[in-house]
């Protein structure tokens, strides 16, 4: 048995399959068909390599036209905001709601998130209540300050009147006293009188005279003794009586003066006392917390600080907003219409760059497109140890397609000519003169040709402007014949240099002048003063 099924799969392996019978029957066929594949593949080559062989030998022109030429330095660098901000949060409430997400723009004033605000409203409650209880005790204190001012002018008034009354009264007694005193006195000098002409009649009178008028004139003189005794005693007693009176009268004018003064200060006290209660804000300090709360409760709306775009968002409902000790942003809000870049460039090309030069700005990631930009500061020192200083640029707007983290190059136009002919570097060669010059290719185009003399001149169509010449000379395909160009040379002056392009005037110089390329590497001198073409064309000189 299994014998058998090993000769039934031998049997199997050497049957061929159905393409394998389709080709070989077929086989002929197949070999035709891939031979003139070949054919065609080989004649295309052929074509192209003959092709290429043919332009090749061509001579490589240029068309003259003005230009404007930049000398530039070259720069790379990084987009980056002209202003960044990074939106805190100096609370640590949780976060209720947040209205912008990343890449929303945004203006000055808008707000980004809210805070939970419960407990700064129930602080707030709390303190406004503190202040009305405050200010209601402070009116009463006022009041109460008001109602003893008014007491201590009341009791001024009062004691002024009475003692008043009492100095008056004693004023009186006094005056009494002192008219007593004066009539005393001048009864104690009337007195005196008699008692002195007594004396005087006495000692007149004869020592040896009447002893009975003498003895008349003793009596006399001992009455009006007696009588100016009495008067003196009774002065002495007035003037007593009035001394005590004027005491009483000086120390009542004291004790009203006194306690006038008194009162006085009392009322100053009183009226003190009621300015103070009135510059008096028991509530001042709540007041201050009040302010406080109302900050802290302004301050739960999350608000951008500036127009621009949400790059970074970090806000998530129900965490903590932050505080002062969290270090990250809630949010980062950027100005993405004004645009710098920051540029290392190399000293020795930093000296020639000034503030206010204009900037070329190109990104490989938005190709064909470019923008205009100035040069806003240079570093005042190197800023790395390879001598290389820092130039900020910014953009003008707007800047399109372009956004922050692009990578740009930098053109920084330090000098400029408009509207001037210039060529590349290989176009301007020197003669033996030394002096700078460029080839113009004079036209017709004569075609030296012994097989077929009657197409002597091609026409310019036949010049291609911007490739050199056509590969098709004479419409048949024939390129054996040789073609000979005039080429004239022009004595130019140098100017303005690029990395690319030598700026060159001469009067001769005409807009749309034909020139050669590359009259030093794509051809060589023939020792009869012309030139040729590495195709082997002619290119006679004229004109030395």
């Amino acid at each position: 048995m299994a014998e058998s099924t090993l000769s039934l799969n031998k049997d199997k392996k050497l049957k061929p399959g159905r393409f394998r019978l389709f080709f070989r029957r077929r086989r002929k066929l197949f070999i035709f068909i891939a031979v003139i594949l070949a054919v065609i593949i080989i004649l295309l080559l052929f074509n192209n390599k003959k092709n290429t062989n043919n332009n090749s030998n061509l001579p490589r022109t240029l068309l003259l036209t003005r230009m404007d030429l930049n000398q530039l330095i070259n720069g790379t660098g990084t987009l980056q905001s002209s202003a960044t901000y990074n939106v805190y949060s100096i609370l640590s409430y949780p976060i209720t709601n947040i209205y912008v997400h990343e890449g929303d723009s945004v203006s000055e004033g808008q707000i980004l998130a809210l805070l939970d605000t419960g407990q700064i409203e129930d602080n707030i409650a709390e303190v406004v209540k503190n202040i009305n209880d405050a200010e209601a005790q402070d009116a009463l204190s006022l009041s109460q300050a008001e109602r003893r001012l008014q007491d201590a002018i009341k009791q001024y008034s009062i004691d002024e009147e009475r003692l008043n009354k009492e100095v008056d009264k004693a004023g009186s007694k006094l005056k009494d006293a002192n008219a007593a005193k004066k009539n005393a006195a001048d009864e104690a000098a009337k007195k005196k009188i008699i008692l002195d002409q007594a004396n005087d009649s006495l000692t007149d009178y004869p020592a040896d005279g009447d002893p009975e008028e003498i003895e008349a004139l003793q009596k006399a003189v001992a009455e009006a003794k007696i009588g100016y005794d009495a008067a003196v005693t009774v002065y002495d007693a007035k003037k007593s009586a009035a001394e005590q009176v004027q005491t009483s009268y000086d120390l009542s004018v004291q004790q009203r003066d006194a306690t006038l003064r008194q009162n006085s200060i009392s009322i100053e006290n009183a009226r003190d006392a009621v300015n103070n209660q009135k510059l008096k804000d028991s509530a001042a300090s709540f007041r201050v917390q009040l302010i406080s709360y109302e900050d802290n409760l302004e301050n739960c709306k999350i608000t951008s600080p500036a127009s621009g775009t949400i790059t970074e968002s970090s806000a998530k409902i129900g965490n903590s907003a932050g505080g002062t000790g969290i270090s990250s942003s809630l949010f980062v809000i950027e100005d993405t219409d004004n645009l710098i870049v920051s540029s290392r460039i190399p000293e020795y090309d930093a000296i020639n760059i000034k503030p206010g030069m204009p900037v070329i700005i190109t990104s490989d990631a938005v190709d064909k497109e470019e923008w205009l930009g100035n040069v806003k500061s240079i570093s005042p020192k190197a800023t790395d140890e390879s001598s290389n200083f820092t130039v900020i640029v910014e953009l003008t707007p707007p800047v399109g397609r372009l956004t922050i983290g692009m990578s740009v190059k930098l053109n920084i136009v330090t000098d400029s000519n408009k509207n001037v002919f210039a060529v590349p570097y290989d176009t301007v060669t020197i003669n033996p003169q030394g002096q700078s010059i460029v080839y113009a290719l004079s036209e017709p185009i004569n075609i030296i040709d012994d097989s077929d003399t009657d197409n002597e001149y091609y026409t310019q169509q036949h010049f291609s402007l911007l490739g050199g010449f056509s590969s098709q000379f004479n419409g048949s395909g024939d390129n054996t014949q040789s073609l000979e160009l005039i080429g004239r040379p022009i004595i130019v002056e140098t100017g303005m240099e690029t990395d690319y392009y030598i700026e060159i005037y001469a009067s001769e110089l005409m807009e749309g002048m034909i020139l050669l390329a590359d009259p030093e590497d794509k051809s060589t001198v023939l020792s009869d003063g012309g030139i040729t073409s590495s195709g082997g064309f002619p290119i006679r000189r004229v004109g030395f």
